[in-house]
């Protein structure tokens, strides 16, 4: 998901990866070593001692947090593009407790289970009761807590503030 360039009648919450609260939270730098792009406000695993990938079946090590923190490369468009994705042995900070904003598809209510796809590592969340689909896992010790509804486009990506306890 792009940085925002349409300006709305309503405020956005936030950029994925963006702290939601400044209360108390877990954060560790990590090398980051993907097949896939290191996107920011996806969970990622263990690879080897202080290095993560996104996605994977490994032990979960955190979400990419700080949008707004990394040099930003471009994209193939262009040098200046907006982009959320991190370059290959970037050190990122994960998160592994706190509240961060993140884009979440489709769109869950409150007290959900957040999952990632262990192939590229974008969250979605299911229902309590549900079963984890093949292909993904949960995100230990992590619930949706808030969200705003973006009414104008409803099947598109939806910014929403989970909590992770761990």
């Amino acid at each position: 998901m792009p940085f925002q360039n349409t300006v709305r009648a309503e405020m956005t919450l936030g950029v994925p990866g963006e702290l939601f609260t400044s209360g108390p939270m877990r954060v560790a730098p990590w090398t980051l070593v993907s097949d896939k792009p290191n996107v920011i406000g996806y969970a990622y695993t263990l690879v080897s001692e202080r290095v993560a990938q996104v996605g994977g079946t490994g032990p979960f090590v955190g979400i990419l947090i700080h949008p707004k923190h990394y040099a930003s490369c471009g994209t193939s468009e262009g040098i200046l593009a907006p982009t959320l994705e991190l370059r290959n042995n970037s050190r990122g900070e994960l998160l592994t407790m706190g509240e961060i904003v993140v884009s979440l598809i489709p769109p869950a209510d409150i007290g959900y289970v957040v999952i990632y796809d262990t192939t590229t590592g974008a969250l979605s969340a299911i229902a309590k009761d549900k079963e984890i689909p093949e292909g993904s896992a949960e995100v230990p010790n992590t619930v949706i807590s808030g969200y705003v509804p973006t009414s104008y486009k409803p099947a598109a990506p939806e910014l929403t503030v989970i909590t992770l306890t761990n």
